[in-house]
Formats: structure tokens, sequence, C-alpha cells
């Protein structure tokens, strides 16, 4: 694990503690400033229903930088650790305003579950679960790129950086969009996104299965086609 790896994970706990014990006119100074109210929430007239417009275009943005990160090479990991936890503090304020209702046990297991969601995403992106692959592969496909050799068709069966660099995009852009749907539902159904809490955790445990597996899964794979 890298230091700034360690440093982001506590920094991430720090925030879920910090929304489960700090005083209550703290939290919701929070909730107030970074929950955005109503701002961006667009009703649709044709179908009766409502759309949060800052939601889909922050989302489009990560959506951008996860298809160029590659052209930054030396700073995209810290960029990206950057947007994802401005992300993760807008979700934890959304969660907030939404459980202020709640009892306190189940405001706590909401916030926790949002936690373990977001921080086994962040594990999976940034590489912590096979050995920062894309640290590694990322230059020697840049090499590969200015020598011209990706024109070959033979250059896509032979090398797998390239597999590697789109997986890379597509698990960083999964991160994104786990948390940023989540913020979309809670502020257009003040609620999250489950029936229960039990339904929710299952749901949680899924996604976050999930990101293991394309986290970690997804370069066994690669390493298996390519035989490596």
């Amino acid at each position: 694990m890298e230091i700034i790896d360690f440093i982001v994970l506590v920094v991430l706990a720090a925030i879920a503690v910090v929304f489960c014990f700090l005083p209550t006119t703290v939290q919701q100074w929070f909730a107030a400033h970074l929950s955005f109210g109503h701002f961006g929430i667009r009703t649709i007239k044709r179908r009766h229903d409502q759309t949060d417009t800052l939601g889909n275009f922050i989302l489009f943005l990560c959506l951008v930088f996860c298809c160029l990160y590659w052209k930054i090479p030396q700073y995209f990991l810290l960029l990206y650790t950057i947007l994802f936890g401005i992300s993760f503090l807008i979700l934890m304020s959304q969660t907030y305003r939404i459980s202020q209702t709640y009892s306190k046990k189940k405001q706590i297991s909401l916030i926790l579950a949002i936690f373990t969601m977001c921080t086994i995403a962040y594990c999976s992106a940034i590489g912590l679960l096979n050995g920062h692959q894309i640290m590694k592969d990322l230059p020697v496909f840049l090499q590969s790129l200015q020598k011209n050799e990706t024109s070959s068709f033979f250059y896509y069966v032979r090398h797998y950086e390239w597999v590697s660099v789109i997986l890379s995009g597509l698990v960083m852009f999964y991160t994104f969009y786990l948390v940023w749907a989540q913020f979309k539902y809670m502020r257009l159904e003040n609620s999250f996104k489950a029936d229960n809490m039990i339904f929710f955790w299952i749901k949680v445990i899924f996604v976050s299965i999930l990101s293991i597996g394309l986290g970690y899964g997804g370069y066994r794979i690669i390493a298996l086609a390519y035989y490596l």
C-alpha cells in the first residue's frame, strides 16, 4: 500500500466517523451546504417526473475524465483521489440530510454502508487489489502509442496494456457512478435505494463484490487471456 493510499483511506474513515459522532449543528452545516438543496433538479412535465441535472452533469464530467485520464499519466491518480474524495464528502452530506429523522442506530448503519461501498470501490479503482498494475502498464502503452505501434492489428493481439488502460478507466467510472447514482436518488427520493437497511446492505455487498471483481478479477482475466 502506497502512503497516499493509506492517507486517503484514513480520511474517508474520518469523514464517516465525523458524520456519525459530530454535534448535530455541525452535521447540519455540512448537510445544508453540500447537499445543494433543489439546485439542478428539473421537472419533466411530459412524464410527470424529475431529473437531477446537476448530478448528471457531474457524472458526465467524471466520464470524460475516465476516458482521457491516460493523457496525464503523472497526475491522474492524484486527480482521481481528489475528485473521489470530494464526491464522497458530498454523498455523506446527502446521506446525513435524508437520515436526520432516522433513529441513531439506523443512521449509523446507513453511513457505515455508504462508507463500506465507497472504500472498497476506491481501493479497487486505485489498483490496491492488483499491485497498482495500471502504473506499470500505462507507461508501456504510451510508449507504444508514441512509436505508432498501435496502428497495427497485431499490436492488440500481442500486447495487453491497452486492455489494462480501458479496464482501469472503466473501474474508475464505476466508482464515480456508485457515488453519484446514490446522490441523485437521495436528492430526488429523499431516501436510500432499498426498502429497508437489510436490503440496502445486501446491495452494498453485491456492488462491493463487483468492485473487487473488476479491480482484481479483471486483471486476472487479462493475465489468462495473454498468457502472462
